[in-house]
């Protein structure tokens, strides 16, 4: 094993935790998870370990670091949901259908350039919030368990304020919260990383 100080540690250089990530796992049963602890001291790498090796949800990982905006957010969680979409785990094969009609329906709901919903950038008053809306009301009618690991979530939200305001930080955080309750029974869990503590 290599001490590594700067990106995240994978696989042999990872020390592995597995009471830590079984415990993590256990949390999202339950629901939704908010990851403690201070910078440097393998978050990151857990959430590559748990995107890596676990099959009960499909996984999308997410590192939210570099994002400056809601839409460029909502336009990252439905990128990452199709391509686990497209290449769905082996245990999900019984529910191909569910997932292909799932699918098809989420296109509609895509980045710039690409299809008939515009997540245009340059308009975040509210436009970005009836596009979440229609992917939270896909995500409470899909029957496939999605679990979103959310990297540096509160890094993302600083950005946001910086460029738009704290109102649409705050638009941002009353959907979210919405998301965490409406979606408890459809099996749609989040794991946000928050280095504050």
């Amino acid at each position: 094993m290599e001490i590594r100080i700067g990106p995240p540690a994978t696989g042999d250089n990872f020390f592995k935790r597995p009471k830590l990530i079984s415990r993590l796992m256990r949390a999202l049963h339950r629901g939704n998870v908010t990851f403690l602890g201070p910078r440097r001291t393998g978050k990151t790498s857990c959430l590559k370990e748990i995107h890596a090796h676990q099959d009960e949800y499909l996984t999308i990982l997410l590192n939210l670091e570099k994002l400056h905006s809601p839409e460029a957010w909502l336009a990252a969680m439905v990128e990452g949901l199709r391509t686990a979409l497209e290449k769905p785990p082996t245990r999900f094969a019984s529910t191909k259908a569910g997932i292909a009609s799932f699918l098809e329906r989420i296109r509609t709901l895509s980045i710039p350039g690409a299809g008939s919903v515009e997540l245009a950038e340059r308009d975040s008053s509210k436009a970005w919030v009836k596009n979440a809306r229609k992917f939270l009301d896909l995500l409470a009618g899909s029957e496939v368990p999605v679990l979103f690991l959310l990297d540096e979530f509160p890094t993302f939200l600083n950005l946001v304020a910086k460029r738009f305001g704290t109102s649409v930080v705050e638009e941002i955080l009353l959907w979210f919260r919405a998301a965490r309750t409406e979606l408890q029974e459809a099996n749609v869990r989040f794991l946000v990383t928050d280095p504050s503590a």
